[in-house]
């Protein structure tokens, strides 16, 4: 997902998972916070506005990207 010069990814290393953050000019990785865990390959996000929506197994994220060299989870909904 590419928003404003940033290259959003979903990385899985199972269990867990990871948002990561690059620079769409360099490529570089400026960031990356685990999200969560998960047992399979469900984890979708959604990149709207400084916050980037991770939907998980069981579970929605939501992490404050407004500072893409500082990204925080500010929330979570269990499902």
């Amino acid at each position: 997902w590419v928003s404003n010069d940033y290259l959003y990814v979903l990385t899985q290393n199972r269990p867990e998972c990871y948002l990561k953050i690059l620079k769409v000019d360099d490529s570089d990785v400026i960031a990356s916070i685990k999200i969560g865990n998960t047992v399979t390959s469900t984890a979708n996000f959604y990149v709207l506005g400084n916050y980037v929506y991770v939907g998980l197994e069981k579970s929605l994220k939501i992490a404050d990207v407004s500072n893409p060299e500082n990204p925080y989870i500010v929330g979570e909904i269990e499902l």
